[in-house]
């Protein structure tokens, strides 16, 4: 069966598709002018990601006989959300993105709902670096969530659905990174917030 058609990770290793490693790659696809290859990627990571979550999270693996060995770390989402608004914006292709929006929607839903039990609006869970234990509120899935909700807010007007609660969620999680996730003393911003029996 034919399950889509996307950028792999690369060759010999890994052949099959990332979550993480597309919302990357389609940024580079994109620059050069790839973007039938953007485009079908972005839509394989969807399609997989409603079949398998159904929930808005981005998976972060699917192998290429449609087995998905992790349903996504917390960054991908916000991540996916980004080159998601990149590839619109490099493009022009409005009709694509309309046809992800509600999906990256969804996604911020995730990520602000079931992610954040304690509503700090800093979402737990693992980010990009994949590390037993470190299933805490991570500064990366902090910045990706912050950066997806200005990006959705732009989206959002574009698409005559202009949702203003996005534009203000952006602005309170900036200033949340900008002091909670800041150490003064050490002039430097904290990779991870978790219990001290969590860290």
């Amino acid at each position: 069966a034919e399950y889509g058609r996307g950028l792999t990770a690369g060759i010999p290793e890994y052949l099959w598709w990332f979550g993480c490693d597309n919302a990357y790659s389609t940024q580079g696809l994109t620059s050069m002018g790839e973007f039938e290859t953007a485009r079908d990627t972005l839509v394989l990571l969807k399609e997989y990601s409603e079949k398998h979550n159904g929930n808005g999270r981005i998976i972060h693996e699917v192998t290429t006989n449609g087995q998905v060995s992790n349903p996504g770390n917390s960054q991908e989402t916000g991540h996916y959300i980004t080159a998601v608004y990149n590839y619109w914006r490099w493009t022009g292709d409005t009709q694509t993105m309309a046809e992800l929006y509600d999906t990256c929607a969804r996604g911020i839903e995730w990520l602000l709902g079931e992610m954040d039990p304690d509503h700090d609006m800093l979402p737990s869970g693992y980010g990009i670096i994949e590390i037993k234990g470190l299933n805490v509120e991570l500064i990366d899935t902090a910045v990706y969530t912050c950066q997806a909700l200005y990006r959705m807010y732009e989206m959002s007007k574009a698409l005559g659905r202009e949702n203003p609660a996005y534009l203000e969620q952006g602005d309170a999680l900036r200033k949340i990174i900008n002091t909670r996730l800041w150490d003064e003393k050490e002039q430097l911003f904290v990779d991870a917030v978790g219990t001290p029996a969590q860290i």
